[in-house]
């Protein structure tokens, strides 16, 4: 959680700086990179501090998306929209997942891949 907090303030200033679809891409791509690393973590303290690193990349694109769809959006639209990506059925997707899964490590790796096609969406 304090990775998720530090990264939406840096990611903010960042996404002032650089713009939001660049931002958002980079938060894509490091909670991908990083979710795989974290899978071949040796011990926990390596593992915590992955998923603090995580936690920063995933805490930032959230912060990015969110500016970034309540300014491309007509004023009609942004209370719905922004509640549908509050609410996420791939929480509970992901619990389903981890309920199957054999173990963490392969929980990170399959949770990495189904994020990858976010990378093509930041492109657009």
């Amino acid at each position: 959680m304090i990775g998720a907090v530090v990264g939406s303030l840096i990611f903010g200033q960042l996404s002032d700086l650089y713009g939001r679809k660049p931002t958002l891409l980079f938060g894509v791509t490091g909670c991908i990179i990083f979710g795989l690393i974290s899978a071949y973590s040796k011990d926990l303290l390596t593992a915590t501090i992955y998923r603090t690193i995580i936690g920063l990349f995933n805490g930032g694109q959230i912060a990015a998306l969110f500016v970034y769809v309540v300014e491309m959006l007509p004023k009609r639209d942004r209370v719905w929209v922004t509640t549908l990506i509050s609410f996420s059925p791939n929480v509970i997707l992901l619990a389903t997942m981890a309920y199957y899964s054999q173990n963490w490590r392969q929980l990170a790796i399959v949770v990495s891949f189904l994020t990858s096609p976010a990378i093509l969406l930041c492109m657009f």
